[in-house]
């Protein structure tokens, strides 16, 4: 399964960025398809990298792990880790930091135990906390786990459980995994959040790594079809509609069953589509500019309504970016935590250093020391092109760039894509 451990990074190369190749002193415990080197991406890079530092001290935000077939996606800023799929190791001594292929990876699992026996079986599944029932509330329990990213355990009745969370429940896209198992261990079940929140995945780890039987009632799962949601929390995409992703399954699921008249399809999409089931990539750059003093409500609007005028989905945005000396600009750091999106800035020399071409401003050269902030930021955060050129008003720059992404799409799923 895995376990817990400090992961500690020192550089092979000195080097004003993270990027590069890393050995690891501690590591958790994998479950992996093989013994190639797992890649870990850093989204934000920040620091010096001869200083040795967690991930998590060097990424303010958006610590991304990506590897074949990885799963339990989430982005929450955490230095805690795992990875799923395959068989158990333990040993890996090289791990490749790169900025391709992001895929987000934390999960924070909770376990209550109502009787000692459940006690003793929770101790063979490594977790964040775990409680016995007569030492904590169950109510208050629940209310302080119950949260995107969290995986809550009962190791007890089912009927406890749903009781237990009731209360809590809102919604499917936000709404933590939850898990059943009884205090024999011979059962692990999943009771909410199978798909987007990964209890179904997670069911089927804990199963594997205490020898029970992972009980899968999701429709998707019981007729083996990759479910739309699950493929699109997997690797970070956004569902525009989850009104039109039910829609999709069952058609999906009658069309399995032989029924060809309802075919199911969807597109994927940084643009807003309102008549389709659209998952929606983090491949999105914006780069910005503004003259010092900007409120915050004014350069919000002009973002919001340059995306609005270009159709772009704001759930496709990926960072804001622009140059160092911004990066104490309230403006922007308004604008970034608004969309809850890292802001980074880069060098004039860095900005410099791009190989496309610009627009060109005499007088941002001379102010600045580069002559365009925004393009050159999109580019310099890895936008391959631009979607949408220097925009100007009132002081404020804004331009938006997109990332290619290497997207595998099942087979069965491609049959619907349009």
């Amino acid at each position: 399964f895995h376990l817990w451990q400090d992961l500690s990074f020192c550089t092979s190369k000195g080097s004003a960025s993270l990027i590069g190749e890393y050995r690891v002193k501690k590591i958790p415990l994998f479950f992996t398809p093989d013994k190639t080197p797992v890649k870990i991406s850093v989204k934000k890079i920040t620091g010096n990298a001869k200083k040795k530092r967690s991930p998590a001290e060097n990424a303010s935000s958006n610590i991304a792990v990506s590897k074949a077939q990885a799963s339990l996606c989430r982005n929450l800023g955490s230095n805690r880790f795992f990875w799923s799929s395959g068989s158990f190791h333990t040993t890996f001594s090289m791990i490749n930091i790169r900025k391709s292929d992001i895929i987000y990876l934390v999960m924070h699992i909770h376990i209550i135990s109502f009787t000692q026996a459940g006690v003793s079986l929770s101790e063979r599944i490594p977790c964040d906390s775990s409680v016995f029932i007569h030492d904590t509330n169950l109510s208050d329990w629940v209310k302080s786990h119950f949260c995107s990213g969290n995986a809550l355990v009962f190791i007890g009745a089912a009927g406890i459980a749903v009781r237990a969370i009731a209360p809590f429940v809102r919604d499917k896209t936000t709404d933590p995994a939850v898990l059943v198992i009884d205090e024999k261990g011979r059962f692990v079940i999943p009771i909410l959040s199978g798909h987007i929140g990964g209890a179904n995945e997670l069911a089927r780890k804990i199963a594997l790594a205490i020898g029970a039987v992972p009980v899968i009632t999701t429709a998707s799962d019981v007729n083996n079809l990759t479910a739309i949601d699950e493929f699109a929390a997997k690797n970070n995409l956004a569902i525009n509609d989850m009104n039109l992703a039910k829609d999709f399954a069952a058609k999906r699921l009658s069309v399995n069953a032989g029924d060809a008249r309802q075919k199911p399809c969807f597109t994927v999409s940084v643009y807003i589509k309102n008549d389709i089931l659209s998952l929606i990539p983090k491949c999105v750059v914006l780069g910005v500019g503004c003259k010092k003093g900007k409120s915050a409500g004014e350069l919000e609007n002009f973002v919001k309504e340059t995306l609005e005028m270009h159709k772009i989905d704001y759930r496709s945005l990926e960072s804001i970016n622009s140059v160092n000396q911004k990066k104490d600009e309230k403006a922007i750091i308004s604008l970034a935590n608004s969309f809850e999106l890292p802001f980074v800035t880069f060098s004039a020399e860095e900005l410099n250093q791009i190989p496309q071409k610009v627009s060109h401003s005499d007088f941002v050269e001379k102010t600045l020391g580069t002559d365009n902030v925004c393009e050159r930021s999109v580019f310099k955060a890895g936008a391959s092109e631009l979607i949408v050129p220097k925009t100007a008003r009132d002081g404020m720059t804004l331009a938006i760039g997109i990332k290619k992404i290497d997207l595998k799409i099942p087979d069965e799923l491609k049959t619907f894509l349009i």
